[in-house]
């Protein structure tokens, strides 16, 4: 699904003059990262024996989630607004960036208090080993 992304963003910008700020990628892509979010938080859920809320994964997520939500439609209609309405409404936005910095800032307190211990490590699912060599 990335891949294509990737290709319709070449395409894009390729072949459309855009105004102020190029509205269509930023809507998929943010629907994107909704739908892996949700998908880490389900697979967290599921796997996962110690509540979700003592993982740092998880307050992260939310701080993302909340600030796509919070955002995606005011960059939706920012090119058909005027000037003095992008200062006025843009200011909305920084009500949801401050949410996700807070629960970024959670997600720091967690990880520091958890000390990321093994079982903790061991209950995700490792990175895979991508050494060609």
């Amino acid at each position: 699904m990335s891949l294509l992304f990737i290709v319709f963003q070449i395409i894009f910008v390729s072949s459309v003059n855009t105004g102020r700020l190029d509205s269509i990628p930023i809507g998929i892509e943010t629907i994107l990262i909704i739908f892996y979010i949700i998908t880490l938080l389900f697979e967290l859920v599921n796997n996962v024996k110690t509540p979700i809320t003592k993982h740092y994964c998880f307050w992260i997520s939310v701080g993302i989630l909340i600030y796509l939500g919070g955002s995606l439609f005011f960059y939706l209609i920012i090119d058909s607004l005027k000037l003095k309405e992008i200062a006025t409404y843009g200011k909305m936005t920084y009500i949801a960036e401050i949410i996700k910095n807070v629960l970024f800032g959670l997600s720091l307190i967690v990880y520091s208090k958890a000390g990321f211990k093994k079982e903790i490590q061991q209950e995700i699912r490792p990175a895979p080993f991508l050494d060609i060599t």
